[in-house]
């Protein structure tokens, strides 16, 4: 009862300072708060000129900048009354955000003189903390705790949070170092053009390391940094079997954390599955990661269009051409598609004209599709992948030659052809991923052949018997992602010269 009537008096005596928050619920017109807030979380303002327009404000000016200063601190006011409790959160995700919010409310009791509050509110964040395995939230708070206890002169007290306070510093510093080996992974990977052999030796240290790790301090995290560091291991060393092994120790770990974020990781473990099933080709097991999928993740999210990614790669390589296009449809028509990533709408815009040649080569495309399709509109429309020499500009181009050879325009086609060897020649270096330059020297042999079926075939038959023997690898990269198996494509350009 101490706890609550202290509480109680301090929240009584500060009810007429009232809290700056962007109010929903009024209809006025004039807040220019919560008018700006919700445009920009409908996607209807993106730039801080748009802002600027509604507001009436020069942007720049000193008005301007006080109304972004209290914008933001109205906006921060608000994420901390955030209901933590939302059904839609896992247990794991509840607890951590209400043992951080209890932290912040422990530091403002404790500098506030109201050390009762503070002590009880550390103890049970303390208990949950430990109870979720939160051990930067529990040396917090068992931080607090002992110097709780030694103001009092309690030695007992104090030695009791001291060595929690250490045990607690000690598992969240291991996982903290686990944490760095996996990050050392993804800054490598995400500033390669795709998985390079090189990476295999740093790759193997980190799991070295990861492992001493995992077998010293046993904690949720850990164990989740360590198998996804064994992953990336066995994946960069095209040891897909190897790393399905590894998820489903993976899942088989997580059975103990039931309580924590179990449909999380299992949804992670399916796509991750599926894309072990892509690279091994096999179709019949990715459709089955495809169905946890469905079920896991949720509509729009990051994740949920990562999965449809691999879907789509997963039928175009597989021939399934209904299936990519129903799911290129898929995405294209979710209204808030307009509002994602650039990068990602110019990539699903790319996969739509991949999978536009390929219904054209199999004759699967309706008139309708086919009027729709405007390449024009659709050079337009990436000038991101356009600019981006290193990136999706090889496929770009690709789509054009690949129209102007369906359409049988030769002319255009060789003059196409002279940009693609000014390019080739200035931008493809020697760790570019192999099946990407062996099909650009492809498509230039067949112009030196003035696009006769007999003569291209004979002299890129060498090149096409490699593209059928080299393995699918999945790239990251833009340039390195193969859209359709290039041997599919190589076979759409024949039959255009025939």
């Amino acid at each position: 009862m101490e706890q609550i009537n202290e509480l109680a008096k301090f929240v009584t005596e500060s009810r007429g300072k009232k809290i700056s928050l962007i109010d929903f619920e009024s209809r006025d017109s004039k807040d220019n708060y919560r008018k700006i807030a919700e445009r920009i979380g409908n996607g209807n303002i993106t730039t801080e000129s748009e802002i600027s327009q509604v507001i009436e404000v020069a942007e720049g000016s000193p008005g301007f900048r006080m109304f972004k200063s209290r914008f933001k601190e109205k906006l921060l006011n608000n994420v901390l009354l955030f209901d933590i409790k939302g059904e839609d959160r896992t247990p794991y995700h509840k607890a951590i955000m209400q043992c951080w919010r209890n932290v912040y409310c422990i530091k403002v009791l404790s500098i506030l003189g109201m050390i009762n509050s503070a002590k009880g509110l550390a103890k049970s964040t303390y208990k949950k903390a430990i109870e979720f395995e939160l051990y930067e939230v529990a040396f917090t708070c068992a931080r607090e705790l002992r110097r709780f206890g030694s103001y009092s002169g309690s030695e007992d007290k104090f030695n009791r949070y001291n060595q929690e306070a250490k045990e607690s510093a000690r598992l969240n510093y291991a996982e903290n170092m686990a944490f760095a080996c996996l990050e050392s992974l993804y800054v490598k990977v995400a500033n390669t053009n795709f998985y390079k052999k090189e990476l295999i030796g740093l790759a193997k240290e980190k799991l070295e390391e990861v492992t001493k790790i995992h077998e010293q301090s046993k904690t949720y995290l850990i164990g989740l940094f360590y198998y996804r560091v064994k992953v990336i291991y066995e994946e960069l060393r095209e040891d897909y079997a190897a790393a399905l092994v590894t998820w489903g120790q993976f899942e088989n770990y997580i059975q103990g954390y039931k309580h924590f974020e179990y449909a999380i990781r299992i949804a992670e473990i399916a796509v991750q599955e599926f894309y072990c099933y892509m690279c091994l080709g096999d179709y019949v097991s990715a459709q089955k990661c495809s169905e946890k999928c469905e079920l896991y993740y949720k509509r729009f999210s990051g994740n949920w269009y990562l999965y449809k990614e691999y879907y789509f790669l997963l039928a175009m390589h597989n021939k399934k051409y209904t299936q990519a296009t129903s799911t290129v449809q898929q995405i294209i028509a979710v209204p808030s598609f307009k509002f994602t990533q650039a990068n990602r709408q110019e990539k699903w815009k790319l996969f739509e004209a991949y999978n536009y040649i390929m219904q054209r080569a199999v004759h699967e495309v309706d008139i309708d599709q086919n009027k729709a399709f405007n390449l024009a509109k659709f050079l337009n429309e990436t000038p991101i992948y356009n600019k981006d020499k290193g990136g999706f500009n090889i496929s770009v181009l690709i789509v054009q030659i690949m129209i102007f050879l369906l359409d049988k325009r030769f002319k255009e086609l060789s003059e196409k052809f002279e940009a693609l060897k000014r390019y080739s020649s200035r931008n493809f270096q020697k760790d570019t991923e192999y099946k990407s330059r062996i099909f650009v020297k492809m498509i230039i042999m067949a112009d030196k052949c003035a696009y006769d079926y007999d003569k291209t075939s004979k002299a890129t038959s060498k090149f096409y018997a490699d593209l059928k023997k080299e393995p699918y690898r999945h790239s990251n990269s833009y340039e390195g992602l193969e859209i359709v198996p290039y041997a599919h494509l190589w076979e759409v350009v024949l039959d255009c010269l025939k």
